[in-house]
């Protein structure tokens, strides 16, 4: 055989050749844009499952009644500081609550939140108590709340309009 036959074969053959490996890389590239796009669907999903996930903790409560006042022992989780600890008092309820926002990443380097909260309402309605001058304080991951009892022996004058 001639080189002349034998180069444009051979040239005719590299070229489909280079054809098909090029056809082959675009197919692999496509599955592998495929199976990423799935992944990231994934963990857009496990990632909102995870960021509205909260870690409720039931607290522990000693409420202790005196004649002038009430005193309510609440135990905090160690893991809450006294910052994300509040005390309010809404419609006739004592409300105590914690919360947290914990930002990490996993060992893929995935950035996970983590929330946690700690709540408890007591009903207060049925007490004669002096909202005003509810005193807190946190100690030792105790939070101990005094709301004294309103006083009628004192007089009190009411204006009339």
């Amino acid at each position: 055989m001639s080189c002349s036959i034998i180069l444009p074969n051979l040239i005719n053959f590299i070229n489909n050749d280079n054809n098909n490996i090029f056809e082959k890389n675009n197919e692999i590239q496509k599955q592998q844009q495929e199976e990423e796009n799935k992944s990231n669907q994934v963990n857009n999903i496990l990632n909102s499952i995870i960021e509205s996930k909260f870690t409720s903790l039931n607290p522990k409560l000693k409420i202790q009644e005196t004649p002038n006042q009430y005193q309510i022992k609440a135990l905090i989780p160690l893991n809450f500081n006294k910052e994300e600890i509040s005390v309010n008092v809404k419609n006739n309820r004592l409300i105590i609550s914690a919360f947290k926002e914990i930002k990490f990443e996993n060992q893929e380097k995935t950035k996970l939140t983590k929330f946690e909260k700690y709540q408890k309402t007591i009903n207060v309605s049925n007490k004669n108590l002096d909202f005003s001058s509810i005193k807190a304080q946190f100690k030792d991951n105790t939070l101990t709340i005094t709301i004294f009892k309103q006083s009628f022996e004192k007089e009190i004058k009411i204006n009339i309009e």
